[in-house]
């Protein structure tokens, strides 16, 4: 999962959305701390997390739990940059992949019910992934 997502992000730095997202974190500035797919400098982890959460979604080939969402480019991408950010071992980096995952995916499954349109749940992946990335 954590190399699928990883390969994800790097498939993706050609494209035009990411390269608007790099210009979005040049206005931004801040603290270099984490790694951004496709950036020769660092940003603010927080900000290297979304946007390498976005960037690897970019081409919907990433993970996905029942049809409903896509975990791992939240999870791996928030994960990584605070792993960044603190200089935590590779496994640190995995446990935390590990955990968030499991906790992102019953999130999901127990928010399943909250939005239904036709026939599915649209929104539970932004409920469940904001709640593990919180370190």
């Amino acid at each position: 999962m954590v190399v699928d997502t990883l390969v994800c992000g790097l498939a993706a730095v050609r494209m035009e959305r990411t390269r608007m997202a790099h210009k979005v974190i040049d206005r931004l500035g801040g603290v270099e701390e984490a790694t951004v797919f496709g950036r020769s400098t660092t940003a603010p982890a927080a900000v290297a997390a979304a946007f390498n959460s976005d960037i690897t979604y970019a081409l919907d080939a990433d993970d996905t739990l029942f049809d409903s969402a896509h975990f791992a480019t939240i999870v791996v991408s928030s994960a990584r940059a605070e792993a960044e950010r603190v200089d935590a071992s590779g496994d640190s980096l995995l446990r935390a992949v590990a955990v968030g995952y499991d906790m992102t995916a019953r999130l999901n499954l127990a928010c399943s019910f909250m939005e239904v349109v036709d026939g599915r749940s649209p929104r539970t992946s932004e409920t469940a992934g904001g709640y593990s990335t919180v370190p």
